[in-house]
């Protein structure tokens, strides 16, 4: 079945939309601060040619900044005052830090 829906993905679009990422990552790779992009996006276009039967992976160290940054921005927009677990990466890994929530209820 993944087949089927692969070709008519490429048949009806897949392969345009595939195409213009490529050609978008190489264009962004022309500068030095688009080449992060421009690999990104290349990859994109890859996973765009067959994108049924493929399966979405997040590895634990993915994100963790960005899940730092977040977590802490919500407990301040919120009125609360993070805890000190937002200031280091690590302690998102830690067993006794993820049981309790990031943010404390005290003001």
């Amino acid at each position: 079945m993944s087949l089927l829906g692969n070709i008519l993905w490429l048949i009806f679009g897949g392969l345009i939309a595939g195409l213009g990422y490529i050609v978008g990552g190489l264009l962004l790779c022309l500068t030095v601060v688009g080449i992060p992009f421009g690999l990104q996006s290349i990859k994109l276009g890859v996973a765009t040619f067959a994108p049924f039967g493929k399966r979405l992976v997040e590895l634990d160290d993915a994100n963790s900044v960005l899940k730092i940054l977040f977590t802490c921005g919500s407990c301040s927009s919120a009125g609360r005052s993070p805890s000190p677990t937002c200031s280091t990466p690590r302690c998102w890994r830690s067993p006794s830090s993820a049981s309790r929530s990031p943010c404390s209820t005290s003001s």
